[in-house]
């Protein structure tokens, strides 16, 4: 997220990697976080992989240089990245083609979450002492949704698909669970302390 002139929210993606013949592929997908674009949704997925790209617009021009998967990855990873396995091979290969400020933190973010409900709950018992807390909720950590391996690739394809698939579904409902809670910070506390007027989004923290 960044702020502008207005609050933009940025898409995530997530990238899952593995070795394969020839090479490594990655499996990327894209999921929003905008509160008002259904809640979390998927918008793009790629399979980059020493032979080429497939998936969203895999033939569009902006696309340059796919004889090299390293272009291909700069290319498509404008947006922060969440890493299925952040200490696996992925990380290396990721972060020599993005700055290692646009990995995200997912430890970090996690706790992030869970501290602005905790502020959320200090604020509102200050504006309005003795009146019970509204249902505020929980935000659990970013776990993987099983997702069926898809058909037509080979094994190891596959199942960097089923990783990328099964993560991406896990945040976006943790992106769910999060912007409900953002928007009602704003509804209840939003009149009484400028602080809580905007939804703030998904508060990423990154790799440093």
């Amino acid at each position: 997220m960044s702020d502008t002139a207005t609050t933009t929210f940025e898409p995530i993606l997530v990238v899952a990697t593995a070795e394969t013949d020839g090479g490594h592929t990655h499996a990327i997908w894209q999921v929003e976080t905008d509160p008002e674009v259904q809640r979390g949704d998927f918008s793009g997925a790629w399979l980059v992989t020493p032979e080429g790209i497939q998936g969203f617009a895999g033939d569009a021009e902006w696309i340059k240089d796919r004889h090299d998967p390293q272009a291909m990855l700069q290319a498509l990873l404008r947006y922060p990245v969440l890493l299925t396995d952040p200490d696996g091979v992925g990380r290396r290969i990721v972060e020599g083609a993005v700055a290692k400020e646009k990995i995200i933190d997912q430890p970090a973010t996690e706790k992030a979450a869970t501290q602005a409900i905790e502020d959320a709950k200090e604020t509102y018992a200050a504006e309005f002492p003795g009146k019970r807390q509204p249902a505020w909720g929980s935000i659990g950590p970013i776990a993987p949704v099983d997702a069926p391996a898809p058909e037509g690739h080979g094994e190891n394809a596959a199942a960097v698909i089923a990783e990328a698939m099964a993560t991406a579904k896990g945040l976006r409902a943790w992106i769910r669970d999060f912007n409900a809670f953002d928007k009602l910070r704003v509804r209840r506390l939003g009149q009484v302390t400028q602080l809580h007027s905007e939804l703030t989004g998904v508060p990423l923290r990154f790799s440093s």
